[in-house]
């Protein structure tokens, strides 16, 4: 017997976690229970909250999940702003609350939660009607013990402290490399906001998300939040209500929402909002550099290139889709010359353009130099390089709508170009290539390094080079079928040709005319 539950236990711990969680749904669902069935089910059910031992904090955090902001970024001290709740916050609230006057019913909990996520999911157990029952019991002690801690300054104070610590310490089992930001006062006023009127507002934070979805919608219902709204809810536009708002900014990343209610929300809503939007404009500065700092190896004992896995790559391109969409946002607005957060926002820009600038361009300027020694095959991060350029290019467009400061770009772009012209010049006169095949090669991947960054590269090349014309005559030559790249060259080489011979009506080269006629065979055949 136990070695069939050792090797249940083996087959089960191979399974990803979306298929034992589905695996477990069907079992469920039969009718028939047989022991190797129970077996399997409890199992799963290990599997599945393996990651998951804090039942009672868990359930406590479920009364707050709609309003919950998950990014971590947003614990930075420097990113910290009103309506930003995460789960840690959360749990340090329950986690003093349990060791307080909240004693017993966390004793009863963890022995009830215990005994059911034995053989079912926490996700099955959380929505049994028990459970349900339980997580309102502890909404409501919660809701009576906290307003006395509240109400005097000695119990606020350690209540604070207590929590403080216990999150400083999660933060370093977690490995967030930061201390979180403290939380305050009005921090423990919004949670306790958020027990006392979650009737209310869980309904208008799902209306909220729904209208979210178009922009007419959306406007519609904060035009009339107010005093039709909030006024039917029973909730004023001040308190707890304001988390409303700032889920959309803080945990769906929804800036067009925030942009609404900075036009057409209630007044109180509107400064909150764009504190929350100027933190997160800082926050996607500071994430664009850490993700280039991470391209770039900074702090590795041995740098071996460029490291873009793709993951990278969809980080960048969302915080850069992030950072667009506010600069544009606040480009509308005029946030940039606001009298009190237009600063921040260009400190933020200006911290992070220096950051790259020192960091990013060097390490490009001297990749390019390397791809240009490169002769018979590319260096091994090209493709990264390759990317990192475009990237560069994208990165700077979205900039000129808010840098009225100089940069390093331009200096950045003529060492590029020096680097890239030189080479591509050296791949039709240099020695050490194997063939023409190599040679041309060499040359597609420099100019497609430059036109990354904007560069006409088609003025790279012309007829006075021998080399160039030698180049693709011996590669016509060749048998090998011609790549696109190699295709779309000689057609642009070609198209010179014709274009010089027909001016040279009286006198023609030689070897031109016979690139041409090679060329127009191979390229255009009749």
């Amino acid at each position: 017997m136990k070695a069939a539950e050792n090797k249940i236990n083996d087959l089960v711990a191979r399974l990803p976690a979306a298929e034992a969680d589905k695996l477990y749904d069907e079992l469920d669902a039969l009718a028939e229970d047989t022991p190797d069935r129970r077996a399997v089910r409890r199992a799963l059910a290990d599997k599945l909250n393996a990651q998951r031992r804090q039942h009672t904090r868990r359930l406590f955090t479920e009364l707050f999940q709609p309003f919950l902001t998950h990014d971590t970024n947003l614990l930075r001290a420097e990113f910290g702003a009103t309506g930003v709740l995460h789960p840690m916050d959360v749990g340090a609230l329950w986690v003093r609350l349990a060791q307080g006057g909240l004693q017993s019913l966390a004793r009863k909990a963890d022995t009830d939660l215990g005994d059911l996520a034995s053989n079912r999911p926490l996700r099955s157990v959380f929505r049994q009607p028990a459970v349900q029952a339980l997580r309102t019991e502890m909404m409501g002690a919660a809701i009576k013990t906290l307003p006395a801690l509240l109400s005097a300054q000695a119990p606020l104070r350690t209540l604070l402290e207590e929590m403080n610590r216990w999150r400083h310490g999660e933060a370093k089992r977690m490995r967030l490399g930061f201390e979180p930001r403290a939380l305050q006062a009005d921090d423990l006023r919004l949670m306790l906001g958020i027990l006392q009127q979650q009737a209310a507002l869980i309904p208008l934070m799902e209306q909220m998300r729904r209208a979210a979805r178009d922009a007419h919608s959306l406007s519609s219902l904060l035009a009339d939040m107010e005093t039709g709204v909030l006024a039917k809810a029973g909730l004023p536009a001040t308190g707890a209500a304001l988390i409303l708002p700032l889920v959309l900014v803080h945990e769906d990343m929804d800036y067009d929402a925030g942009q609404l209610t900075l036009t057409y929300g209630p007044l109180a809503w509107q400064e909150p909002t764009l504190i929350a939007l100027v933190r997160h404009l800082g926050r996607a500065c500071f994430v664009l550099t850490e993700e280039i700092g991470l391209v770039l190896g900074t702090g590795q004992v041995v740098r071996a290139g460029l490291s873009l896995p793709p993951p990278r790559q969809d980080n960048l391109n969302r915080e850069l889709g992030r950072l667009d969409k506010l600069l544009g946002l606040f480009d509308d607005l005029d946030v940039i010359s606001h009298p009190r957060y237009g600063g921040q926002v260009r400190d933020f820009l200006d911290r992070m353009v220096r950051r790259i600038e020192s960091e990013l361009y060097p390490v490009l300027v001297e990749r390019c130099t390397a791809e240009g020694r490169a002769i018979n095959r590319p260096i091994a991060d090209f493709e990264a390089l390759d990317w990192l350029l475009d990237f560069c290019t994208r990165w700077r467009n979205v900039l000129k709508r808010s840098l009225f400061w100089g940069t390093g770009f331009t200096e950045f772009y003529d060492h590029v170009m020096e680097v890239l012209r030189d080479a591509h010049h050296g791949c039709f006169v240099r020695a050490g290539y194997s063939d023409a095949a190599h040679r041309l090669d060499h040359a597609i991947r420099l100019a497609q390094l430059g036109a990354r960054l904007g560069a006409d590269t088609s003025t790279w090349a012309g007829l006075m080079d021998q080399g160039l014309v030698r180049t693709v005559t011996e590669r016509l030559a060749a048998k090998e079928p011609l790549t696109e790249g190699e295709t779309a060259f000689i057609t642009a080489v070609l198209d010179m040709a014709q274009k010089e011979l027909r001016r040279t009506r009286h006198w023609k080269d030689a070897t031109l005319q016979a690139f041409a006629e090679l060329a127009e065979s191979r390229l255009r055949p009749a």
